[in-house]
């Protein structure tokens, strides 16, 4: 158990608890809230909320920790309770020390490739997200690619090609096998409503259709 406060570097005198799990001296607290925005001065969390519901913090003070110092240091305690601006005297000193020490040699170490695994699962957890927001970008391209279609009067078989897995995007298909040249050419063969479709996941049969119909779409028109 750590006895020694991140703000004044002394042993804690009734320390808080904070909700981010911070502890500071309660009389640290109160200095560094009046010119820290309410936030906690180690991380910065927002304690806004948390001492706006408190009429006093004293009833987060830490009563384990507490009384463990009071226990091993009465001194500095007492002096401290009457208003003492101390630290520990020679004799709380060395036993402080060799709290210290015991508490650094007992403290648990991490087990060889353990933080390598925790990397690993956390990039995989990552590979996953990605994986299932680009198959949610793909859902939705598509789905808006079908509307425009239907509603410039496509057919059946051009719609197939948006469930075919074989289908390769028309964006893909122009930019990597043809010039620049060729892209502009279709664009200006599409009509202005599925020219946003050129700029989704589109397969290029289906622009292919629309740009050259099938003689039964012709014969109807």
């Amino acid at each position: 158990m750590d006895l020694t406060c991140p703000i004044c570097l002394n042993v804690f005198f009734k320390p808080i608890r904070l909700p981010c799990e911070h502890v500071v001296c309660q009389n640290c607290l109160e200095l560094s809230l009046d010119i820290s925005n309410l936030t906690c001065p180690i991380c910065r969390f927002r304690l806004s909320n948390w001492k706006r519901r408190l009429k006093d913090t004293s009833v987060c003070i830490d009563k384990v920790r507490d009384r463990k110092i009071q226990r091993l240091f009465p001194l500095y305690y007492s002096n401290r309770s009457a208003g003492m601006d101390v630290s520990l005297d020679g004799c709380e000193m060395s036993l402080y020390n060799s709290i210290s020490e015991s508490d650094n040699t007992r403290r648990p170490t991490d087990t060889p490739g353990s933080v390598a695994l925790e990397f690993e699962a956390s990039l995989q957890r990552i590979r996953n997200n990605k994986k299932a927001y680009e198959s949610l970008q793909e859902e939705a391209s598509l789905a808006l690619a079908r509307q425009l279609l239907l509603e410039t009067g496509g057919d059946e078989d051009s719609l197939d090609c948006y469930t075919s897995v074989n289908c390769q995007p028309i964006v893909s298909f122009f930019r990597k096998k043809r010039k620049t040249s060729d892209w502009l050419t279709v664009l200006t063969l599409v009509p202005p409503s599925l020219q946003l479709v050129m700029l989704l996941p589109t397969p290029h049969c289906v622009i292919k259709s629309l740009i050259n119909p099938s003689p039964s779409r012709k014969s109807k028109t």
